[in-house]
């Protein structure tokens, strides 16, 4: 099961980064944040708390609308992964 996991992380974590962009530039706020949790879920798994943490973050960012802090999180999460 766990290899499943990691396989589904690695095959679509690309796609999820760009439905994060692309909804920080739409001004998608919720989408990032569903997104952003959904990605927290599953590197949680991975026992990276420093990853999960930034992704907290951007949920968090994002459902306040804090665009200048979410685009640094993401930032952060992009060159991480």
């Amino acid at each position: 099961v766990m290899l499943e996991i990691i396989m589904d992380f690695l095959e679509g974590y690309e796609e999820r980064l760009m439905i994060i962009e692309g909804g920080m530039m739409s001004g998608e706020y919720e989408r990032v944040e569903r997104e952003a949790h959904r990605m927290a879920g599953t590197v949680s798994t991975f026992h990276c708390s420093e990853l999960v943490n930034l992704l907290k973050k951007m949920e968090m960012y994002a459902a306040s609308n804090q665009l200048e802090e979410l685009k640094q999180a993401y930032s952060l999460v992009e060159k991480n992964l």
